[in-house]
């Protein structure tokens, strides 16, 4: 491994030595860049502490968080000294290598283990069945880096965090206060900045390649990444590799069939999540929402189930760390797992546990309560000390003041939507004209009957903590209010995305314990017939009827919502009255990862052709090419005007735009931008809405004769927002134009393009 490490670590730091980012394209330097990032520095380091590991999966997931652990540590160091990227990367390198030195030094003295060498025994250890899954995974990471990403992805949400990312990665010194969308208190980050688009700027930075083409082919890391993690959350949630391994082969074929957006999808039909984002499926977008759903999620959950499982001090500690990195990646994402550890805390506190006294669940649930409560005091401190709190801040306290009353209201306490009609949006929003009835949790009631029925104490303790998990965040009235007053107010959002893992994660083990239980009847009933024949032919009989179901039940699903809901509390009836009962010796008697994956597939290959998207047509479309957006930009801008922005203004300075374009010109330079044309930042939404209403003193309709219009009212607002520049499309480029004559002393033209386009430069003090 030391030698491995050496020899990447010698080509990053020349990359390091040379000149800044280039627009180029270069899978081998992306690929590098962002395994030197999110893996080698764990993987050093899991050696070095003799972090163990029981499938290289889980290696490899565990790699990622202490990677994530380390990049923290040492954002905090930088942002603290007011250093830039290039230090953070020189620093990762620095301690990846420390790790790699201690790991070889111990391996030449001592016999024990660690997290490569567990990962590499593994692979030793079950090769065909690694090198399944790692082409598997593969397959969807090469697609997925062919495919690409663009900044008009999630509505222009994708460009608008392409902005961080360049700041993040301009060289300028780090400081959360200038590393913003504008250095405005109402502009401030809550969490202080954003660590995943921290994470690609050293990607940016030890690839050598330009920010953009980087964070945008940084797509391959969300199943790359996610699919481990997803492992590792499975292995830990049922604490049996057997299982983990055969509900991961289920897995990946729900992800390849697109049986997860089986129509109608809400996430797709409702929500921003079309079927070419993947969102659910492991193959999303670079938004920090899909990335923190789809890698970060599921480590957050491993962390927290395998210290409810152990109680070790080691895996609390671990624990924090992911509960931190979730702060400042997404803060949804911390919120999210502190509620699965609210509800995890309940359902064992109710059921009680054989293997675990009840003073031991007691005491682990009050330390995982304790962890949440200390870690969110501690960084909402860190955040406060940046600077007072902004407008935002502010709001959520009057959201929150607003919902108080309401716990006490008999309407909230004793209200619930119907498990299969619930709003998109949570509490409070409308009901849809149709269920919001998803493919993936219909399913997911129907596996919950084998695992109450066949499944161990673990099996049974899942299914409640799912059941339990479903009502609380999507049915019932009170908790939801409740959820919102102890976060913030956009939790609910797509409140599905609660449940999305733990129901694949439920649909995977329900059905290699189905699936064993058939096989364990045939062999007494008929045991001159193949089990392998019977569960097959029996596979393909459940997905033929599922299919038939599903599409005769579209659109208002009015049998098979209500059956679902009665075969899931059934289920969970079940699970409660048996949940103390032994384990069954059956239930260890689980079918090869082969068998389960054959038969599930013979399963989903009736409702294949029915899904819009199956990711096999997705990896096959045409690939995009990142670097050609400075040629043909999405943004509306000419190659000469992105050019100019990127090589002769100054970074930092604040550029005036048409509210109502598109001109996120974060995507191309470590500028400011006001307003924001998106319609995402709400303190420019005023600005926006006078320009929709034609009162914009600077953008607007052109007046008589092509003239510049109210000119003292064009300079007031030019010298209200400190702006140094102002870029008008061709509509707007006669005013501009008008302007500058009008004022030379305050106004040049920097640039007039062939496309219409005109850059004013303000030179003066308005």
């Amino acid at each position: 491994m030391l030698v491995v490490v050496l020899a990447l670590h010698a080509w990053a730091a020349f990359v390091l030595m040379r000149a800044p980012n280039a627009a180029v394209d270069s899978a081998f330097r992306v690929v590098i860049a962002g395994v030197l990032v999110f893996v080698v520095p764990g993987m050093a380091w899991g050696e070095a502490l003799r972090i163990r590991t029981v499938h290289p999966l889980d290696g490899l997931a565990r790699a990622t968080a202490l990677s994530l652990g380390l990049g923290l540590a040492l954002a905090f160091v930088v942002f603290g000294l007011r250093l830039s990227i290039t230090w953070w990367a020189a620093l990762l390198l620095a301690g990846s290598t420390l790790g790699a030195l201690i790991a070889a030094r111990r391996r030449a003295g001592e016999s024990r283990a660690g997290l490569f060498t567990d990962l590499v025994r593994g692979l030793r250890r079950a090769p065909a069945s690694a090198a399944s899954f790692a082409a598997a995974i593969g397959l969807m990471a090469v697609g997925l880096y062919r495919l690409a990403d663009t900044p008009s992805a999630v509505g222009w949400e994708v460009g608008l965090q392409l902005g961080y990312v360049r700041q993040y990665a301009s060289g300028l010194p780090l400081d959360p206060r200038w590393c913003a969308l504008r250095p405005e208190p109402s502009l401030r980050l809550p969490n202080v900045f954003f660590l995943w688009e921290f994470l690609l700027a050293g990607v940016s930075r030890l690839s050598g390649i330009d920010p953009l083409v980087a964070a945008l082919r940084s797509r391959w890391l969300v199943p790359a990444l996610g699919l481990p993690a997803f492992f590792s959350m499975v292995l830990y949630v049922f604490r049996s590799r057997a299982v983990a391994t055969g509900a991961f082969a289920v897995a990946l074929l729900l992800v390849f069939s697109g049986f997860m957006f089986l129509p109608p999808s809400p996430l797709v039909t409702v929500g921003a999540a079309d079927a070419s984002r993947g969102l659910t499926a492991f193959w999303g977008s670079v938004h920090h929402s899909d990335t923190g759903m789809e890698i970060l999620l599921p480590l957050q959950v491993a962390a927290l189930f395998q210290f409810m499982g152990s109680g070790k001090r080691a895996h609390l500690a671990a624990l924090v760390v992911m509960l931190a990195a979730g702060f400042f990646w997404h803060p949804r994402e911390y919120f999210q797992v502190m509620w699965y550890g609210v509800v995890a805390g309940l359902a064992l506190l109710a059921l009680g546990s054989r293997r675990w006294p009840r003073p031991h669940l007691g005491g682990r649930t009050a330390a995982v309560a304790a962890t949440f409560f200390v870690v969110a005091i501690v960084l909402s401190a860190a955040a406060a000390s940046v600077g007072p709190r902004g407008p935002l801040a502010s709001g959520e306290m009057e959201v929150k003041r607003s919902l108080l009353p309401t716990l006490m209201s008999a309407r909230v306490v004793l209200g619930s939507y119907a498990p299969f009609n619930a709003p998109y949006m949570g509490y409070g929003s409308p009901l849809p004209d149709q269920p919001y009835l998803y493919s993936w949790l219909a399913l997911a009631a129907l596996a919950m009957t084998p695992l109450a029925l066949f499944g161990s104490r673990q099996m049974r303790f899942v299914v409640v903590f799912y059941a339990l998990l479903w009502f609380v965040t999507v049915c019932w009235f009170w908790s939801q209010v409740l959820l919102v007053v102890l976060t913030y107010s956009e939790i609910l959002v797509a409140s599905m995305r609660f449940l999305h893992l733990f129901a694949m994660a439920v649909i995977g083990a329900g059905w290699v314990v189905g699936i064993g239980a058939l096989c364990r009847q045939a062999r007494r009933r008929a045991a001159d017939i193949p089990t392998a024949l019977v569960a097959t032919l029996a596979a393909v009989t459940l997905g033929v009827g599922f299919a038939m179901a599903w599409r005769s039940s579209r659109p208002d699903f009015r049998i098979m919502g209500p059956a679902l809901s009665v075969a899931a509390v059934l289920a969970t009836c079940v699970a409660i009255w048996r949940a103390r009962r032994r384990d069954p010796g059956a239930a260890r008697a689980l079918p090869s990862t082969a068998l389960a994956a054959g038969t599930f597939l013979a399963f989903v290959a009736p409702s294949w052709a029915s899904s819009p998207g199956a990711v096999v047509p997705g990896l096959v479309a045409r690939p995009s090419a990142p670097v050609e957006l400075f040629s043909r930009s999405p943004l509306g801008l000419s190659s000469r005007m992105i050019r100019f922005l990127h090589e002769r203004v100054p970074p930092r300075e604040i550029v005036l735009v048409d509210p109502l374009g598109t001109h996120l010109l974060g995507v191309y330079a470590p500028v400011y931008v006001r307003p924001y044309p998106v319609g995402y930042v709400i303190p420019d939404l005023p600005e926006i809405q006078r320009a929709r209403e034609g009162r914009h003193p600077l953008f607007h309709a052109p007046a008589p004769g092509g003239g510049p219009g109210d000119v003292g009212a064009a300079v007031d607002y030019v010298a209200s927002t400190r702006a140094r520049w102002i870029l008008g499309g061709p509509q707007h480029a006669s005013a501009l134009e008008a302007l500058a004559s009008a004022r030379p002393a305050l106004f040049e033209v920097a640039l007039r393009t062939a496309a219409g386009e005109v850059l004013l430069h303000v030179t003066g003090n308005p």
